[in-house]
């Protein structure tokens, strides 16, 4: 991270008592620049430094910017995407003083009127993996309010950006066994069209129309995983540096670094695991050599993602260590390689 300042002159624009509260943080002059440049970004920023912060061993100081953004945010929704990640630094501490707090903040969170509808699909996200269906279901309900008030065959070829909302609470709805209504069959449609579109991934199967055990669908139950897998081909992050100045890295996400090109995956991989019903999900790595070497054997290209696949089909077989099932949990390592805890890494809702 850069120098420290014990005392950065923060930007006017910033609300006076965030600015107040920010004084004693001792944070990185180049956070401070950034702030002086791009106020009205001062919520997104302040969350990227909280993270990064966690992530270099300063937890505490990690804290206590969160509290300050949740305490003085800019807008409603920097507060309460601080609020998120406060909740989950104690539902991950564990302690019955921690669970007691993060359910009053979740109670805040679930106040009528309160949650933004961008908060509300976020905190969905984190509470369905969490296995808190019911009240993941009330915030996808809220993320998806404007869109369930217009009729449901008006949504039918709307943008698929738009509708991840109703993707979520279709899913959500199916897990919890209610019979799908219209919204729902759209969200469906929207996601096989979703996944058709999707060329970051490799289908082990074409996505046709599911069967009758379509989670909610007639009560019947979720199909197994497996029925449709998605695979992201990826190389090591050890070899990262090495992958690209070999040629084998060429797309822009890649030229920005590590850490930007494992959270396009992670994200490729939450936008298609939330457009999809039944399907599993699979990471697989690999090295920067046998990557070279398989391709030079066949004179194909490197770079090619269609290559780093026929890699993938040739060299790692059903069952593989190697095919890394996605989303690992919580506490996990990360599938990424960087040996962190998946929630500290790829996983931290900081990272969306």
């Amino acid at each position: 991270m850069d120098e420290i300042s014990a005392r950065p002159a923060l930007p006017e624009p910033i609300p006076p008592g965030l600015s107040k509260a920010l004084e004693g943080l001792d944070l990185p002059r180049g956070v401070v620049r950034e702030l002086e440049e791009d106020p009205e970004e001062a919520g997104t920023i302040l969350l990227e430094t909280a993270y990064q912060l966690d992530r270099s061993g300063r937890p505490d100081q990690a804290r206590e910017l969160l509290r300050a953004l949740r305490e003085h945010p800019p807008v409603p929704e920097d507060g309460q995407l601080a609020s998120i990640e406060i909740l989950w630094l104690l539902r991950e501490d564990g302690g019955a003083d921690a669970v007691r707090e993060s359910e009053r903040i979740l109670g805040e969170l679930l106040r009528p009127g309160g949650l933004e509808p961008g908060t509300a699909d976020l905190l969905a996200e984190g509470l369905m993996e969490a296995g808190d269906l019911e009240r993941a279901l009330r915030c996808a309900n809220i993320a998806s309010r404007e869109l369930l008030v217009e009729p449901a065959d008006a949504l039918v070829d709307a943008d698929t950006g738009m509708m991840r909302p109703l993707v979520i609470r279709a899913r959500l709805r199916g897990k919890l066994g209610l019979a799908m209504d219209e919204h729902d069959e759209v969200g469906l449609a929207v996601a096989k069209r979703l996944l058709r579109e999707n060329t970051d991934l490799d289908w082990g199967e074409d996505f046709e129309e599911p069967g009758e055990d379509l989670p909610g669908r007639r009560g019947g139950a979720v199909p197994p995983p497996g029925r449709l897998r998605g695979i992201q081909v990826l190389v090591r992050r050890g070899d990262f540096d090495r992958a690209r100045s070999r040629g084998l890295l060429t797309d822009d996400t890649a030229a920005q670094g590590p850490d930007r090109y494992f959270r396009a995956a992670e994200q490729v991989l939450r936008d298609s695991s939330e457009a999809s019903f039944g399907a599993s999900f699979h990471t697989v790595l690999f090295g920067a050599d046998e990557m070279a070497d398989f391709a030079a054997a066949r004179d194909l290209d490197p770079a090619d993602a269609d290559t780093h696949r026929a890699w993938a089909h040739s060299e790692i077989p059903d069952g593989s260590p190697r095919l890394l099932a996605w989303p690992p949990g919580r506490n996990e390592a990360c599938w990424c390689g960087s040996g962190r805890k998946y929630k500290k890494c790829c996983g931290s809702p900081a990272r969306t």
